[in-house]
Parts: structure tokens; sequence; C-alpha cells
């Protein structure tokens, strides 16, 4: 068992959201993160023969460029290790994660207008005692809830934010 350390861009790819992945590569997600077990969205999308979001993840990657420096770079925060992003202590209401599954976007953007960050993570105990964690763009990408997705991206949700999943 292990906690699988996923983007929305890893669960849209597993699940054959092709918009959705589609919106997201289009946000600058990065293609290029590895979950936990070391796998990419691009092999994910491969593992279960979904070829049109394989051909998206490589038209959109990004070649690498040579780290350049100057001395103004030096004094600039650096980011976080391997792009990823982790979210905020911020906790995602059950009845909030349930509207977002039902595609339910104006529930959503009231919970969000009372103060609700986009980047919110619902956590429950799962499978064998690890904890689960899941946002509303993971929701919105693994569902294929396109216009939901493209809402949350508007408003500032965090396209390589890692969520965990107890799996086996």
């Amino acid at each position: 068992q292990d906690n699988s350390g996923w983007t929305a861009l890893h669960a849209a790819a597993y699940a054959g959201k092709e918009e959705c992945a589609l919106a997201l590569l289009q946000a600058e997600a990065n293609a290029d993160l590895c979950d936990k077990d070391g796998c990419t969205a691009l092999q994910h999308a491969h593992a279960r023969g979904h070829t049109a979001i394989m051909a998206l993840i490589r038209q959109h990657a990004v070649p690498a460029q040579p780290p350049t420096a100057s001395p103004r770079d030096s004094a600039a925060p650096s980011a976080p290790a391997g792009g990823a992003v982790s979210s905020s202590a911020s906790s995602l209401p059950f009845e909030i994660l349930d509207a977002a599954k039902r595609g339910e976007l104006t529930k959503v953007i009231r919970w969000l207008r009372k103060g609700g960050h986009v980047d919110a993570l619902y956590s429950q105990e799962g499978v064998g005692g690890f904890a689960e964690s899941m946002g509303l763009l993971h929701v919105a990408a693994t569902c294929g809830l396109l216009e939901v997705a493209k809402e949350l991206l508007k408003l500032g949700a965090s396209v390589d934010l890692l969520y965990n999943t107890g799996a086996t």
C-alpha cells in the first residue's frame, strides 16, 4: 500500500479525461512531475491506453532549458523541489467535495466566495489506515468536469498540487 501523490493531471490522464487534461496543460501543469511510484501523467495515460492524452502531453512538453544564473537570481526565492505544490492547511468540507463531484459549480463557487480556499483538501482515513486527501481540481479532472476545472483554474487553483490516496 502507498500514498500516490498524484496531481490533477495524473488523475485526468489515468481516467482518460482528455478535455480536462488539455485545460490543465494549457494552464501549464507540470507533466514531468512523478507520483510516489515514479510515474508521470504520460506513463499513466500509456498504461491505460489513452493515446489522445499521451499526444496532448507530448505536444505540451517543454524542452528542458539549461539553468542560467545572474547575480539578481541568487537573491530570488527558489521554487519547491520538483515543482510540486503543497496545499495550505485549509480544509475542504465533504458537502463541497460532493457538490464538485456532481458538477454543482454554483455551490462550489458560493463556498469559495465565502472564504473557502481553492486549493483546500478534503481528508479522511482510507484503506489500510492511510490518510487520503483530494482537492476540487483533482475531483474535476478525475470526473471529467471541464467547466468546473476551467472555473477553478480561473480562480487560481494550483495545477501541480499533490494529493494522496491510499492505494493497494
